[in-house]
């Protein structure tokens, strides 16, 4: 699975904030579940995002 997620990753920019739409639609990209994707890339710490969820960026490994 990480795999999969690092390669979805590389579909993001750093120092860009994303709407869930914007989200939805790069990973529509690679699955229709994008769901499961979005919580996965927050879950294993790749993304992060506004707890409203309007608001979603790509974590630097430093920020980790």
């Amino acid at each position: 699975m990480l795999i999969i997620l690092h390669f979805i990753l590389d579909a993001f920019a750093f120092d860009t904030n994303y709407s869930e739409k914007e989200v939805n639609t790069i990973l529509r990209r690679f699955h229709v579940d994008t769901a499961t994707l979005r919580r996965n890339l927050i879950d294993y710490g790749f993304m992060a995002r506004e707890s409203d969820g309007t608001k979603y960026w790509r974590v630097k490994e430093s920020e980790k």
